[in-house]
């Protein structure tokens, strides 16, 4: 029984200690949590069989620890629980479309002007401001003006 005991409690500790290394690192709470419980299981194995199974123990459990770490990462076991997914996206330069746009330009609102919202202009979508009336979303509006980076537009 006290075998058992020894085995579990070592087992769920590297399991643990495990899982803190791979799936939640920085938590800090499960890998101690896991390193107390194998130490656990190492103190039981001291009390119940002896100092020499006890250090057989210690031995036996820092070497599964130290082997099952680096077999876990040499072997590439977590990739497909890893995310691998890169950003290509880049934000615009919003001084670079603006130099593009004119007064008189048209566009269609994606989003309802109250006053801000996002006009598309065919080539790109930009956040503008109307002058004075909330325009819904769907209506065709045209630039009226341009002061650096903020784009003016009304209805027609």
């Amino acid at each position: 029984m006290e075998l058992l005991l020894v085995l579990g409690l070592v087992s769920i500790g590297l399991i643990l200690v495990l899982i803190e290394a791979l799936f939640v690192p920085g938590s800090t709470w499960l890998g101690i949590l896991g390193c107390l419980t194998s130490l656990l299981g190492i103190v039981v194995a001291y009390n119940c069989f002896g100092g020499f199974i006890g250090t057989l123990t210690l031995a036996a459990t820092s070497m599964a620890g130290a082997v099952t770490v680096y077999y876990s990462f040499k072997t590439k076991t977590w990739n497909k629980w890893a995310l691998n997914h890169r950003i290509d996206g880049k934000a615009q330069n919003i001084s670079v479309l603006t130099s593009q746009m004119s007064v008189g330009d048209v566009g269609r609102t994606l989003s309802a002007l109250r006053p801000m919202g996002t006009v598309d202009f065919g080539q790109f979508q930009l956040e503008v401001r109307t002058t004075s009336h909330y325009v819904e979303s769907g209506r065709l509006v045209h630039v009226t003006k341009i002061e650096g980076t903020k784009i003016y537009v009304e209805p027609f």
